[in-house]
């Protein structure tokens, strides 16, 4: 997929007015996700679009232009809320969170239901958004750059949504918390593309105090779905929810273990991002210990340790439940083989 555009769509009303050369010069290569102070690296093309049909005619007119290359990522920076995003721009130029005027909290959220694209307007969207697809690449990746559009259980929902019904086998992508732009200026008053993950989204009320939250946010992270703030939704399901508890975190403690009648305390060390670590088993807490390792690969949790004997070390293994990024085994089953012949079967069960 590394031959195919990508794209930076930015909506009615958005914070950014989008060059259409949307290549910050990246003289030494880094490449996607980081940036310099003009914008984010590895990006092509920038467009602009009022509505959600308008985006399916643009980015099939990208296409085109390109002889008929495909998109393999796509960034569409509109205003965003928990599971809303202003598509078409019928909130108008403020943020959601207070709705298009002096409002009260349930006339706001009545009005999000009713002029954004989120779960009660769903339908009306889809006509759009299934041209859309057909400008994307397999396995492309499309990222929400709105606010909060992928906050709470809310948010996650209408992520797993539209990776199942609309745009099935592409990443969508929406942040639990995102920023602004850079604020540099490129040619003709138009701005390079890039996000960035921050807390500095507060109005500054003063140029000085502008000048100071703009400095703040050159050093924040670029925002994409690698970000930790990233939540992702793949074919329906959360394949990366930071709002939930991750598998490390999960395994993370003490364990009862249990095979057969006999039943022995475990403790792994998992550290936060780690695929592999320590653990050990012993017959009680506190008596002598039997040291091993432990890996993960994808939701698959292998474990061995090491005074097993040689040519009879035992593999345990078991598959951990991770819907929706989230670690839900909080007992879990797995076998144990030897030299790959099955040899036992075991239960964990979370003690702290």
């Amino acid at each position: 997929m590394a031959n195919g555009l990508n794209v930076w769509a930015s909506g009615p009303f958005s914070p950014i007015v989008i060059c259409s050369d949307a290549r910050t010069p990246d003289p030494s290569g880094q490449g996607y996700p980081a940036g310099n102070v003009q914008g984010q690296f590895g990006w092509d093309v920038g467009l602009s679009f009022g509505n959600t049909t308008e985006l399916a005619d643009k980015l099939a007119q990208a296409v085109a232009a390109a002889n008929g290359k495909k998109i393999d990522r796509l960034a569409i920076t509109v205003h965003g809320a928990p599971g809303h995003v202003d598509m078409d721009g019928k909130i108008g130029t403020g943020g959601l969170s207070s709705g298009s005027g002096s409002m009260t909290g349930q006339q706001v959220a009545d009005e999000l239901d009713a002029k954004t694209f989120c779960m009660k307007t769903f339908d009306s969207y889809a006509p759009a958004w299934k041209r859309a697809a057909s400008s994307l690449n397999p396995g492309a990746t499309v990222l929400f750059m709105s606010c909060n559009f992928g906050q709470q259980a809310i948010g996650g929902d209408m992520l797993k949504k539209i990776s199942k019904d609309l745009l099935p086998g592409v990443a969508i992508v929406g942040f639990i918390n995102i920023g602004i732009a850079p604020g540099r200026i490129s040619v003709n008053k138009c701005m390079l593309p890039g996000m960035k993950i921050t807390n500095t989204t507060i109005a500054a009320g003063s140029e000085a105090e502008e000048a100071r939250q703009q400095l703040l946010v050159q050093g924040d992270p670029w925002a994409s779905e690698s970000s930790p703030k990233a939540k992702v939704a793949l074919n329906g399901s959360l394949t990366k929810n930071p709002e939930g508890m991750t598998a490390q975190k999960g395994l993370d403690g003490d364990w009862l273990g249990a095979t057969g009648d006999v039943q022995f305390f475990v403790h792994f060390d998992a550290a936060a991002g780690t695929t592999a670590g320590t653990v050990y088993w012993s017959s009680f807490k506190g008596a002598p210990r039997h040291n091993g390792t432990w890996a993960l690969a994808g939701s698959q949790l292998t474990f061995e340790f090491q005074d097993d004997p040689p040519g009879w070390i035992r593999k345990w293994t078991s598959t951990l439940d991770l819907t929706d990024g989230e670690f839900r085994s909080y007992v879990f089953k797995g076998g144990v083989t030897i030299n790959g012949a099955q040899h036992g079967y075991f239960t964990f069960s979370k003690s702290s």
